[in-house]
């Protein structure tokens, strides 16, 4: 299974003896499976459509109706999501790939309701493939403002996982794809509404880490209320064992080790929390994590953070590892906040 949602999920398979990925709609209710079924429908013919104009999306192979719901098959991309690939070390050619690649789609008039990092896979040669269009549509080429709304939603998904230097790199290239001369004073713009939507995203995301969504399944057992991450991966990794005293605390340092990751910093991964008696969380290491020295870990990723604005909060519970390849990791701390006079733009 690559992803799993309350409602979705896509797995490896084969189509006519050809590697595929198997995209699945399990609806719930009869006139939400009406809906999935046009849903479906449409993405399956958009990818044809942009398949055919040449834009690096994966071919569509086959649409039917399973028994729970439609399944949407499609040539199968071998690459990593442009999210693990920032995490570990943003390649700046792969900046100007991506803005090259949005300059394409939008003269094209591709218009997404939904494109950030787990929605575009790169592939070896380091090329950036668009992999989901649901929530897509094609049309005219897009219009200047609507040009400025996709580049703030594409930011804000990419602002804490890059600096200033290499979302400026992506820019400039999208506007040279384009034929437009360099605008130092849009690029600002879109940064500033870029951090404004981020902070509403982060605020809704929290809250799908609450509840029974598509990032966590809550179940009542035995032993009460339980939260787990859909993603929970207990093999393979150490498992940080954490017996806050109250259930607001153990809500503290889950949404903290949620907030770390949304920032795209190797750190602890909430993986479960039980509710009820006393409260635990568990939180996910690397395999062999090793304890380490908190302040020589903080200067390593100061430069990373402050270049992206950020800075780590001093708090008692923030504690500092390394994995089996001497990469820093931490844990505990309540969220990274956002400098009031972050780095310039570059």
């Amino acid at each position: 299974m690559l992803k799993r949602g309350a409602e979705r999920s896509v797995r490896r398979t084969s189509e006519a003896g050809e590697p595929a990925a198997l995209k699945r709609w399990e609806p719930r209710g009869a006139w939400r499976a009406l809906r999935v079924r046009r849903l479906a429908r449409r993405e399956f013919e958009l990818l044809g459509r942009l398949h055919a104009l040449g834009l690096p999306v994966p071919r569509p192979l086959a649409l039917r109706l399973g028994r729970a719901g439609p399944e949407l098959a499609s040539a199968w991309v071998e690459g990593v999501e442009l999210g693990q690939c920032l995490s570990a070390g943003a390649d700046p050619a792969l900046a100007e790939r991506l803005g090259e690649l949005l300059a394409r789609a939008h003269q094209l008039g591709l218009r997404h309701t939904d494109l950030h990092a787990g929605n575009v896979l790169v592939d070896a040669a380091g090329a950036p493939w668009l992999v989901d269009a649901g929530g897509a549509s094609l049309g005219a080429a897009l219009s200047q403002s609507e040009r400025a709304d996709a580049l703030v939603m594409v930011c804000a998904d990419l602002r804490e996982r890059t600096s200033h230097a290499w979302r400026a790199r992506a820019w400039r290239a999208y506007r040279t794809g384009l034929g437009l001369a360099e605008s130092t004073r849009e690029a600002q713009a879109i940064e500033a509404l870029a951090q404004e939507r981020r902070r509403d995203v982060v605020r809704r995301a929290q809250r799908r880490w609450l509840r029974d969504s598509s990032s966590c399944t809550q179940r009542v057992g035995s032993a009460g209320s339980v939260l787990a991450s859909r993603d929970l991966q207990l093999s393979g990794n150490e498992v940080l064992e954490l017996r806050p005293r109250s259930n607001a605390r153990a809500r503290r340092l889950w949404l903290a080790a949620v907030r770390l990751c949304d920032h795209g910093l190797a750190c602890a991964r909430p993986l479960l929390w039980f509710q009820a008696g006393e409260p635990r969380v568990y939180l996910g290491l690397p395999r062999f994590a090793e304890p380490a020295v908190l302040e020589t870990v903080l200067a390593e990723l100061e430069p990373k953070l402050r270049d992206r604005g950020l800075e780590l909060l001093p708090s008692a519970d923030l504690r500092a590892w390394r994995d089996e390849h001497g990469r820093p990791w931490v844990s505990g701390v309540e969220h990274p906040r956002e400098l009031r006079g972050r780095a310039p733009w570059r």
